[in-house]
């Protein structure tokens, strides 16, 4: 969070099954700058990491007047 404190982490989906990790349904609590820390299982070097960040926002329909 910008205050720096942690709001959310996860080491596994399923421990011990898989290992991949995985945030669903997080909402930021304000507007600001967050830092994303990604790391190896034991703090190791050397990896390939993809990170994926998306929105679940649908847009709301805007109501269009029929005409008379």
């Amino acid at each position: 969070a910008p205050d720096g404190s942690v709001i959310a982490d996860n080491d596994d989906i399923a421990t011990g099954t898989i290992t991949d990790s995985q945030i669903e349904n997080l909402e930021l609590p304000v507007d600001g700058s967050y830092r994303i820390d990604i790391r190896s299982f034991d703090d190791g070097t050397g990896s390939t990491y993809t990170l994926y960040i998306g929105t679940n926002d649908v847009p709301m329909p805007t109501a269009t007047p029929l005409p008379e």
